[in-house]
């Protein structure tokens, strides 16, 4: 008898302990499929709202870390990013206790610095972490990478559609809701260029040529299904008008960069002799007279291409830029350890009689250095350097099943955003650094993938 009570006490016992697994792993599912949808419906507002965008990725991210809470352990790639938000609290603590008996700190505040940037600027990075660590549950294999991609284009039309009721429609903005939170610029045109829906051309250029591999990643994957084919060649040549409109260097070589990597011969000489032959139908259009009322002139890119020939680019006396990193790296010699504090610069370059107004120092690691100090900066930068390369190397293998057109798409996006980011800040806009984290999320995830395959062939062989 004893003996049959203490079987039935185990077996009750082990069929509680199945039965609370199964309603975990049930809840699990269902919270996975919540995190993965509220993943894609951000994906596919961030480019026109990072609010609805924001409340998205919050709840998707929320659900990944309850799911999969971060390791240290494991993962060294967290430990560095751990670090990295020490030192940023670190500088911060130090410039706020120093901001009412430091001289130039006060100059500052009387002027237009805001003491609040010390603490608000720490947004711009460490919750940023978490969306790395957190967005890789979201894209670990290659189906959950292409569907991002398509949200990716699904939320590229209103911004197309911005453009063109910009550029012909002659409808500006800024359009503002509630109260201010949801704001679609669409500025009235100076002569930097187009910005759409982005606050700034440079912005928006950015935005649309790391886009451009997406495009063209889905276009292969869609090569035999015309109807398809059609619209995302429209979408893809479309992106490419816009990009020229935004005066953008940067987003010009992107196209370049898209279209060596991402296309074969035929395709870049067919897109180079496209596009020529456009901007010469353009420029000789207005010799219609039926044609004057549709204002060809707005939109040739004829600035875009003086930028790109300007033969004194490189003196410093026509460069601002030149000047602009010169005072950055003056600036960073004398502060080099904890920095000079969140959004110090255009205060500084003004004392120091710069040659134009400048709200940044138009490279990412002197932005970085000239703000929280050296030390960061080089781990930072680091950290994306090993990151990109090591998956570069794994992507690129002609033996690799990583090999695909997708993670090149991954990867040359995320190439695009890092050669833009040597020469110009365009992380502050909240859209851009969201989609620079999760790119960055992918390309760990495909690292992942990898070692998860390396493993697995190293066990099979041992078999």
């Amino acid at each position: 008898i004893l003996y049959k009570l203490l079987t039935v006490a185990i077996m009750n016992l082990i069929l509680k302990n199945m039965f609370r697994n199964l309603s975990k792993i049930r809840k699990n599912l269902a919270l996975c499929e919540i995190g993965q949808y509220t993943f894609y419906l951000g994906t596919i507002l961030l480019s026109t709202t990072n609010l609805l965008a924001g409340i998205f990725y919050l709840t998707s991210l929320i659900i990944s870390l309850k799911i999969r809470p971060p390791s240290l352990k494991k993962d060294k790639w967290n430990l560095t990013l751990l670090i990295c938000s020490i030192l940023l609290i670190i500088s911060s603590f130090k410039i706020a206790s120093i901001q009412n008996s430091d001289l130039f700190y006060e100059n500052a505040k009387k002027l237009f610095w805001d003491p609040s940037s010390i603490w608000l600027s720490l947004f711009n990075w460490i919750p940023l972490f978490f969306v790395f660590y957190g967005f890789q549950f979201y894209l670990k294999v290659e189906e959950q990478r292409i569907k991002f991609a398509q949200c990716l284009l699904i939320g590229l039309i209103p911004v197309l559609i911005s453009f063109f009721m910009q550029q012909f429609l002659k409808i500006y903005g800024p359009f503002e809701y509630l109260y201010g939170l949801i704001v679609f610029y669409l500025k009235p045109v100076d002569s930097t260029g187009y910005s759409g829906l982005f606050n700034n051309p440079n912005y928006a250029g950015l935005w649309l040529s790391s886009s451009l591999p997406f495009l063209i990643m889905i276009f292969k994957l869609n090569r035999y299904k015309k109807l398809k084919k059609g619209f995302i060649l429209t979408i893809i040549f479309s992106t490419i008008i816009c990009i020229i409109s935004t005066n953008s260097r940067n987003s010009l070589i992107g196209v370049l960069i898209s279209t060596i990597f991402m296309t074969n011969i035929k395709f870049l000489i067919f897109s180079f002799l496209s596009i020529v032959l456009i901007y010469f139908l353009v420029i000789n259009l207005n010799s219609f007279p039926f044609l004057e009322t549709l204002a060809i002139d707005e939109i040739r890119p004829d600035k875009l291409f003086k930028k790109l020939i300007q033969t004194n680019y490189f003196s410093k006396f026509e460069s601002p830029r030149l000047d602009i990193w010169k005072k950055a790296i003056i600036l960073i010699s004398e502060k080099p350890i904890l920095g000079w504090g969140a959004a110090t610069f255009p205060f500084l370059y003004t004392l120091r009689s710069g040659i134009m107004n400048a709200n940044h120092t138009h490279s990412m690691p002197l932005e970085i250095a000239q703000m929280y100090g050296i030390p960061i900066a080089i781990i930072l930068t680091l950290f994306v350097s090993f990151l990109f390369f090591k998956s570069w190397k794994i992507i690129f293998q002609e033996k690799s099943n990583l090999n695909t057109v997708v993670n090149k798409a991954w990867i040359i996006s995320t190439l695009i955003i890092l050669i833009s980011h040597l020469s110009d800040v365009t992380y502050y806009d909240g859209r851009i650094s969201l989609l620079i984290w999760t790119l960055l999320s992918g390309l760990k995830s495909i690292l992942d993938e990898s070692n998860d395959k390396s493993n697995n062939n190293i066990s099979k062989t041992q078999i």
